[in-house]
């Protein structure tokens, strides 16, 4: 029974041999990149366009994967550079065209993002969240809730979570500039 086993696994080998064989050498050439080939390009893109990478990188994660069988066309970094040419300045980020379609070839371009520190949201209310206020200050929240915590800015008793007045932020900065020496 072993005999019999070695036989046909032999001769299945062997068939299974000349068909890849065979099927080789009339199969078309592909285009498939192993990780030897790819690793060194994607190094000199790095390189060699840091800023574009970087989002490249970035937007690969959201960019839906779509399969185009018989094409063997990919979408790379070079068809995306292509696509929206060198990063303008350092403000500038890769956004959609259209905000109703996914992150895809086509659909990406290079917006400016705004600046958290230079357009602040304008409150009305005389009233600031922890957050809100902090931004008001230009401090951290940690920094805003532990001189809170110590008593050096007070918020609107009977608060939870505290809400703090302006006026009282306005007091607090100007106390602290004038013991910097501001």
């Amino acid at each position: 029974m072993g005999r019999v086993k070695e036989m046909w696994l032999e001769n299945y080998l062997a068939e299974a041999g000349e068909a890849l064989a065979r099927d080789e050498r009339t199969a078309p050439p592909t285009k498939v990149a192993t990780s030897t080939d790819v690793v060194p390009a994607e190094r000199e893109w790095a390189a060699r366009h840091p800023a574009e990478w970087g989002e490249w990188v970035r937007l690969l994660p959201p960019m839906p994967l779509t399969f185009d069988f018989g094409s063997g066309e990919s979408y790379d970094f070079l068809q995306f550079l292509s696509e929206v040419g060198p990063r303008p300045s350092p403000d500038y980020a890769i956004g959609r065209q259209d905000e109703a379609n996914p992150y895809a070839r086509g659909n990406l371009v290079w917006r400016k993002t705004p600046s958290p520190k230079t357009t602040p949201r304008r409150v009305d209310s005389p009233y600031l969240t922890a957050d809100e206020a902090a931004a008001y200050c230009r401090r951290a929240r940690r920094t805003l809730l532990n001189h809170h915590s110590l008593g050096n800015v007070r918020s609107v008793p009977g608060t939870r979570p505290p809400l703090f007045l302006r006026e009282e932020l306005d007091k607090w900065v100007a106390k602290r500039r004038k013991r910097r020496g501001k």
